[in-house]
């Protein structure tokens, strides 16, 4: 019995001190880490510093980081449309990155930003990125509809 207790108290004091943050469906996150990737999703300024960002704090995709990764990535459809290409590569080398980025198309954003998005994606999108822009096209619209 006395084990048991010694056994249990020991799990509990390792839960509460832990320094990580779990959230579901992801790996853990330090609050160092947590903090650094905060930063990381605002600073990034591009497709390949975004992918960076994403590969190495998708664990922490949660609160002030997940923010930061959706307005990076509202930012980028939005206004820097002339880079989708180097979205569509990526996008091909790692189908998480676009499921990620679908992800970050949410209604968080200004309703205008949405709708800049899906005229991106429905009239200047290029032939060799045609099925992600359909993709974007219907996540926005998926947006859209469930905004107030």
């Amino acid at each position: 019995m006395m084990v048991k207790y010694i056994v249990y108290l020991t799990l509990v004091l390792i839960l509460v001190n832990a320094p990580t943050c779990v959230y579901a469906g992801h790996l853990n996150c330090t609050t160092e880490e947590q903090l650094v990737a905060e930063k990381a999703s605002e600073t990034a300024h591009d497709w390949d510093s975004l992918y960076h960002a994403y590969r190495q704090f998708e664990n922490c995709d949660d609160g002030g980081t997940s923010e930061g990764f959706s307005d990076t990535v509202m930012k980028l459809l939005a206004k820097n449309w002339q880079s989708s290409l180097r979205l569509q590569i990526l996008v091909l080398r790692d189908d998480g990155f676009e499921t990620f980025i679908l992800n970050h198309i949410n209604a968080t954003a200004d309703i205008s930003d949405i709708k800049e998005i899906q005229e991106n994606a429905q009239y200047h999108c290029s032939a060799k990125a045609e099925k992600m822009c359909k993709s974007i096209i219907s996540r926005t619209r998926d947006v859209i509809n469930t905004k107030p």
